[in-house]
């Protein structure tokens, strides 16, 4: 017998992360095109669960952010895929990668230029900074450097630009400089460049380079449109009782008294837990098919209003957060109602335990 669910669980749909991958590899030209970006556990929705599903959608490279991510990938990825570390990397990473064949470092300043060159030959790719003035290297720097890197035993297999969101004029100029250094520095044809946006995934349109890094678009947390894809995570709750809250009285800490009689779901989850504050500033889930306002958020309870709910009914599943584009309580209109792009939500929801369903 299944019990029922009490407090809250991310549910992870493995099924349209799949689907979402197979749709960004049928608009980029295939999957050997696409570098995945996994970092912060898959933007929240979990290295074990999201990367299975990539993989069979023939995803065959992942980028991460730390050298401790990629090492947690090795168990979950076959000898035959990469795994990119775009992040920063330290002399005591190097050492920790070292052996470690599928890691493949990115390089993203001179300090990190300078301890390659003297360590180990290993396969790298170089971070060129084309507008983000983040991280990554000067085109004139690059050119040097990889003639550098080059000479200690290093093999640079690939340059990435990062656009950010620069006037399309600029945009042009800085992706034209990215295409330049490629052709000056590939003498062999064998390197591979690869920009990184969903915008041009969302496009159809990689401007000629040979790979994307996408990361947000193979989850769906994101405003940008490609038929097929749509958000893979939604966040459900169960009651450990309803209360009866008469008109008149106050709920949790509120100062502010019920304006009418109220029927209430306690949750035992809070913002302790990863649970959005701000859901109690209006927001409302569903249960049996009836909205269920989000009365207060505390640290390690929420209250819901299930009133309207039948009441054999009151004690099911709340879906909080829909996974479905099209609902009115979805993942998407829930990151507008907080004030927060789509992918920070799911980031911030990671704190919350997750299962998987199709």
């Amino acid at each position: 017998m299944t019990e029922p669910l009490v407090g809250v669980r991310r549910v992870i749909h493995g099924g349209q992360l799949r689907r979402n991958a197979e749709v960004v590899a049928a608009a980029v030209g295939g999957a050997e095109r696409v570098i995945a970006v996994v970092k912060a556990d898959a933007y929240g929705h979990g290295l074990r669960i999201a990367v299975p599903h990539y993989r069979a959608a023939g995803v065959r490279r992942f980028a991460v952010s730390t050298v401790d991510e990629a090492l947690s990938l090795a168990p979950i990825v076959d000898g035959d895929c990469e795994t990119i570390v775009i992040g920063w990397w330290s002399a005591a990473d190097l050492d920790r990668a070292e052996g470690a064949d599928q890691i493949v470092l990115s390089i993203s300043t001179r300090r990190q230029v300078q301890l390659l060159v003297e360590a180990p030959p290993r396969r790298c790719v170089i971070e060129v900074d084309i507008g983000m003035h983040r991280t990554g290297l000067s085109a004139e720097v690059t050119r040097a450097d990889v003639v550098r890197l080059r000479r200690a035993g290093h093999r640079i297999v690939g340059l990435s630009g990062h656009v950010g969101t620069p006037p399309p004029d600029q945009q042009r100029r800085a992706l034209a400089e990215l295409a330049n250094l490629w052709r000056d520095v590939n003498a062999d044809g064998a390197m591979d460049c690869s920009v990184a946006s969903s915008r041009f995934v969302s496009g159809r349109d990689l401007l000629g380079f040979p790979s994307c890094r996408v990361g947000q678009l193979l989850t769906g947390a994101t405003d940008y449109e490609l038929d097929g894809v749509a958000p893979a995570m939604s966040l459900v709750a169960g009651s450990v009782s309803t209360r009866s809250v008469p008109a008149g009285h106050l709920l949790s800490y509120s100062d502010q008294p019920a304006r009418r009689n109220l029927e209430v779901a306690v949750i035992p989850a809070g913002y302790a837990d990863g649970v959005p504050e701000g859901l109690a500033d209006g927001w409302s889930g569903r249960l049996s098919d009836r909205a269920c306002g989000v009365l207060a958020v505390d640290m390690n309870w929420s209250m819901v209003d299930v009133t309207t709910v039948p009441r054999l009914e009151r004690s099911g599943e709340i879906e909080v957060i829909s996974s479905d584009p099209n609902q009115p309580h979805s993942l998407l209109a829930a990151a507008r109602h907080l004030r927060c792009y789509p992918d920070q939500l799911t980031v911030r929801l990671a704190r919350i335990p997750a299962i998987e369903r199709p």
